[in-house]
């Protein structure tokens, strides 16, 4: 397994994670590293199946840089590829007072929050690099399957979808 984070914490092992013997670490910059060249220098084998994780990312990154990120996967990989992702909408900060709340508070840390993709548009990107969108949950269908049993009050984010796209192995 090969992490991929925009910065590794030097404190993690401050945490006491158990971290398997077989995970590195690989940091990435999404907006200036070679997504391909960084994983496969970290020992990473782009004939395997793959599953990414990229979740909490799309927030900090403009559609244009997400874009080239699952295109590289796309590209790079030659084994069935799986991808989740979670996004922000259009409509996330601006018809959110939760998401405008969020923005300020991750603007003053340093890490300013993007405006958010059009779902349309993210569904042609993938398209476009021969993803096949497995299942995409919107906010309402993240709240009914997640949290309509919660005892507390907890809610799904609003304008914040779910993505599991799927790319054939290239070799059949």
């Amino acid at each position: 397994m090969i992490y991929t984070e925009i910065s590794t914490d030097p404190k993690i092992s401050n945490l006491e994670w158990i971290i398997p013997h077989n995970v590195t670490f690989v940091p990435v910059d999404f907006a200036k590293d070679d997504l391909p060249s960084s994983l496969v220098s970290a020992g990473f084998n782009p004939a395997l199946p793959t599953f990414y994780s990229v979740l909490g990312v799309t927030y900090y990154l403009k559609l244009c840089t997400f874009s080239k990120t699952l295109h590289q996967i796309a590209l790079l990989n030659t084994g069935k590829t799986r991808v989740v992702f979670d996004f922000p909408d259009t409509m996330m900060i601006s018809g959110s007072q939760r998401g405008q709340k969020l923005s300020k508070i991750t603007a003053k840390l340093g890490e300013p929050m993007q405006e958010g993709y059009p779902v349309e548009e993210l569904e042609k990107i993938l398209l476009k690099d021969e993803f096949t969108i497995i299942n995409h949950l919107s906010q309402k269908e993240i709240q009914k399957q997640y949290f309509t049993h919660c005892s507390n009050e907890l809610t799904a984010f609003e304008n914040i979808h779910f993505i599991l796209a799927e790319k054939e192995d290239a070799a059949k």
